[in-house]
């Protein structure tokens, strides 16, 4: 009966650990085996009231171990493994099992005893019968068919007592077996040659002891020991070996009867159990690694996600940042046009004051204070312009080192004594297209700035070096993509700043400086630069520690453009020829057309674009030079020129605007082959440049 209950015990088990059905297969024929074993069992005891109690009791226990591994069974298919591995780790099957075992060995340890005592019994019965016809010889014949009867009578009974003991032992698929203290077998039922593989009389022939594998043998003598006292062992292990080399393992339950020096034992083999048990432990083991390994995993993945998730805010808050910077820029843009047409009649007309020979000097004087105030109202509206990225560029193919050591004296002279200005230029330093101006002014900006970040004095130190930015980094920077480039970085030993200052420090009138001290538009002029050369610029500070700006220009493969001295308008030959000026601005083109007359020019106006053309057709001569401002209502200065260059195919054109524009410019780049003159823009200026034009 145990091995069945111990087959869909294990069958129960497998499936719980694997889920795999064939253990299910397992389980089935062990429940099977076990109701025809209670069958065979009821049969068997029948006609003994006390066995018929413990049945019951048994037949519940085991109903109640059955329900449970059917229960179990049911959970693991509808809610996993861990639902039924918790019910399973509670252990109340154990308690159950060890039930089973104990009614069961009381059974056959009663069952045993019982046999055993009949037989006495009718032995001695025998013995009496004899006695009494021997004392009553006399009787013989009076009592003789009374005798003949009773003997034949105790002789069936014992008949009947043996084949009733037969029948138990050979019925039993437990190891039945009578032993001696003396260390022999003294009676073994057919289940130890099944499962051992010798015969009974090769058994009974040695000493039990020979069959226990060797490292079990001195706790079974220790058993042995305590049965000689009187005790009942019911929960006893060890292992014996089959006639094949290998080894069965037994769960014993043993009876002493001290009076006929014999011990009433019941194995019960459990090898299948303990191998099922020892690939659960290892299936359990295999599992708490998969468990440690997965955990080691998920530990893994939440750091990375942990890492992506800095990263992705960092990058969108840097996202955050560009869009609010682009629309600062935007607006600082919008206004430029408009402005910087202001600008250029304030400037420019206080330029022609300036330059009366015969002026008032209390007029001169205020013309120059207001020429002074248009150069600083045109110096703001330049750094907006560079914010907003949208300043005229005049890229050059250069070398960063050439650039740094240009500044260098500069730069000195900008900075105080007690600071240290050191340079660190690195060999093979690869080139970049940009302006050389626009870096001189990036130079210059940080120059300061950190300049007064060291009120104490320190060390400004500048920077080149070949980087290449992968794919990494270009995910913790927005905007910015993986390649070569050239890093300039500037750095100082000063305050540093906190994270909130890092935050806001290229917007646009952002200082930490005292009223009056700064516009606010330095580092925001040295970011619209780095941005509108394709470039990126990042910050490096704390508190305490200083602060390292490093700016990333894409590297190029051709060669440094030679450095040609630029012509002064002294040194450019005086030219003469018809101008057509198209200029929207009544202010800006009065300006213009009287430098340029004053310049022996002969100036053809109009305010706009259509006018201008009727302006060409009514003209018969040439006209040498179209000047055009870019942005006009109606028709751009770039449709003008596109109209007029077929009909004559020898004007040269000149533009100018208060702001970049896509017709003219690429990202603030002048396209190849075209001129163009940035306002505001001073008399001298405009003549000098219409001069080259011309020249």
């Amino acid at each position: 009966m145990l091995v069945g209950l111990v087959e869909a015990e294990a069958g129960q088990r497998g499936y719980i650990i694997t889920g795999n059905e064939r253990f299910l297969n397992s389980y089935s024929v062990g429940v099977a085996n076990l109701h025809e074993d209670f069958r065979r069992l009821t049969d068997l005891t029948k006609d003994d009231p006390v066995q018929q109690r413990r049945m019951a009791s048994l037949r519940t226990a085991v109903d109640r171990r059955l329900a449970q591994l059917k229960g179990t069974l049911e959970l693991r298919k509808a809610k996993g493994f861990e639902a039924a591995q918790a019910i399973v780790q509670a252990g109340h099957g154990n308690e159950q099992m060890e039930e089973i075992r104990k009614i069961t060995a009381e059974m056959e340890n009663n069952e045993l005893q019982l046999l055993t005592r009949r037989i006495r019994e009718k032995e001695d019965r025998t013995r009496a019968t004899i006695l009494i016809n021997a004392v009553f010889v006399l009787l013989a014949v009076a009592v003789l068919a009374t005798s003949f009867y009773l003997i034949r009578r105790d002789v069936a009974d014992r008949k009947r007592a043996q084949d009733t003991l037969d029948r138990f032992f050979s019925l039993s698929p437990d190891l039945l077996c009578i032993a001696g203290f003396d260390g022999y077998f003294k009676r073994l039922n057919r289940a130890w040659e099944k499962v051992l593989g010798y015969t009974e009389q090769e058994i009974l022939s040695r000493p039990w002891l020979d069959f226990v594998h060797p490292e079990d043998r001195q706790a079974t003598i220790d058993i042995a020991g305590n049965l000689r006292g009187g005790d009942v062992v019911s929960t006893f292990e060890n292992r014996y070996l089959c006639r094949d080399g290998s080894y069965r393992v037994f769960l014993w339950s043993s009876s002493p009867s001290l009076e006929e020096g014999l011990i009433y034992a019941v194995a019960h083999d459990i090898t299948h159990r303990k191998q099922a048990e020892e690939e659960i432990r290892e299936l359990n083991a295999a599992l708490g690694r998969r468990v440690v390994e997965r955990e080691g995993q998920l530990e893994d993945t939440k750091k990375e996600l942990q890492i992506e998730i800095t990263e992705r805010k960092s990058v969108e808050a840097q996202l955050l940042q560009s869009q609010k910077m682009e629309a600062i820029g935007r607006l600082a843009g919008g206004i430029a046009h408009d402005f910087n047409n202001l600008l250029t009649v304030i400037t420019g007309f206080s330029d022609l004051l300036l330059e009366m020979p015969d002026g008032d000097t209390t007029m001169r004087g205020y013309a120059a204070e207001i020429q002074k105030a248009g150069e600083r109202a045109a110096l703001l509206t330049r750094q907006l312009l560079a914010f907003s990225r949208r300043q005229i560029l005049l890229p050059e193919v250069l070398d960063l080192n050439t650039v740094v050591i240009e500044v260098d004296t500069m730069l000195r002279r900008l900075i105080r004594e007690d600071i240290e200005l050191k340079t660190i230029l690195s060999p093979g330093l690869g080139r970049v297209r940009v302006d050389p101006g626009q870096v001189h002014q990036i130079l210059m900006n940080l120059a300061v700035n950190a300049r007064d970040a060291m009120p104490r004095g320190g060390k400004l130190i500048i920077e080149t070096a070949n980087v290449e930015l992968d794919n990494a980094y270009a995910r913790r920077h927005a905007e910015v993509k993986p390649g070569p480039y050239v890093m300039l970085a500037v750095s100082d030993t000063g305050i540093g700043m906190t994270d909130e200052i890092k935050s806001h420090i290229f917007e646009p009138f952002f200082t930490t400086k005292e009223k009056g001290k700064g516009t606010g538009l330095g580092l925001a002029t040295v970011y619209g630069i780095v941005k509108q050369s394709e470039g990126s610029i990042w910050i490096y500070s704390e508190l305490g520690r200083g602060a390292t700006f490093k700016i990333y220009l894409p590297r190029v493969e051709e060669a440094a453009d030679p450095r040609a001295p630029r012509e002064t308008l002294d040194s450019l030959p005086a030219v003469s020829g018809t101008i057509l000026l198209v200029e929207d601005e009544p202010g800006v083109r009065r300006l213009a057309r009287r430098v340029l007359e004053s310049r022996g020019y002969t100036v053809l106006e109009a305010g706009r674009g259509d006018e201008a053309l009727q302006v060409s057709e009514r003209h018969e001569g040439a006209i040498h030079l179209l000047l055009t401002d870019v942005i006009m209502p109606g028709m751009s200065g770039r449709e003008l020129a596109d109209r007029l260059g077929p009909k004559r195919p020898e004007t040269k054109l000149l533009f100018m605007s208060g702001y970049t524009d896509e017709s003219v410019l690429h990202h603030g780049v002048l396209e190849s082959g075209i001129a163009f003159v940035q306002k505001p823009f001073t008399p001298d200026t405009l003549a000098q440049k219409v001069r080259e034009m011309l020249g």
